[in-house]
């Protein structure tokens, strides 16, 4: 991981060479990979229901905190031909996947919690894109909305729990960051983005969990990012 950010570091210390004739100006596609390093995860599970093991119904509510890595790919296109006061619009598709730590069941990590669960999301991002004018670098803000897709399978030893259920949650997201036009084929991306998710509802299953369910609330990630993109 250091040695990627490191490389980045040194391409774009080195940008008088690497941009020399380089049109900034200049639109078109590109498809991208973009790498999310630890991902911060914040949100709320609530259990509830009721069953022979358990009563009152209300089990109660925690905030947990995660870190994940996470992967995704890109494709847009810059829309110079509809530039405003300097801010070029750029509309991007991206699909992206992570792991999910456990902590839905999870009251203490002493508990052991065993989980092998996992998301996807399909993100539509609309960009503003300020190009600085003699310069290899574009600075731009965006937002984007999309669909998650969420598998949960998390089993809590110490209590026999179990939740291996889907569901399928409403994105958003805000960007910030720059590009750095390595030449006129390669964009090297930078950026941190906020992603906020609508409740996802599971069940538990098993003899000792039927009957109850649980709400994740809240939902937040946030990562900085890096990525490299490959115009054409």
């Amino acid at each position: 991981m250091r040695k990627i950010v490191v490389c980045l570091l040194s391409l774009m210390g080195a940008s008088p060479l690497m941009a020399s004739g380089y049109d900034s100006d200049s639109s078109g596609n590109y498809i991208g990979l973009r790498y999310y390093p630890s991902a911060r995860h914040v949100y709320e599970a609530d259990i509830s229901g009721h069953n022979a093991f358990y009563s009152p119904t209300e089990i109660g509510a925690r905030t947990e905190r995660r870190r994940r890595n996470m992967l995704a790919i890109a494709g847009g296109r810059s829309l110079a031909q509809y530039e405003i006061a300097g801010i070029v619009p750029r509309v991007e598709g991206e699909l992206a996947q992570w792991d999910i730590d456990g902590g839905i069941l999870c009251r203490d990590p002493a508990f052991g919690c065993i989980s092998n669960s996992y998301a996807y999301a399909g993100m539509l991002n609309l960009y503003g894109d300020y190009r600085m004018v003699d310069s290899p670098y574009t600075g731009y803000v965006g937002i984007g909305m999309g669909l998650a897709r969420f598998t949960v399978n998390e089993t809590v030893p110490a209590s026999s729990l179990t939740v291996i259920d889907h569901d399928t949650s409403f994105a958003i997201s805000l960007m910030t960051g720059f590009l750095y036009h390595a030449n006129e084929t390669l964009d090297l991306d930078l950026g941190l983005k906020y992603m906020r998710f609508s409740e996802q509802n599971y069940d538990v299953v098993g003899e000792i969990g039927r009957g109850l369910h649980t709400a994740v609330k809240g939902l937040g990630m946030t990562s900085l990012y890096m990525g490299l993109n490959y115009k054409f």
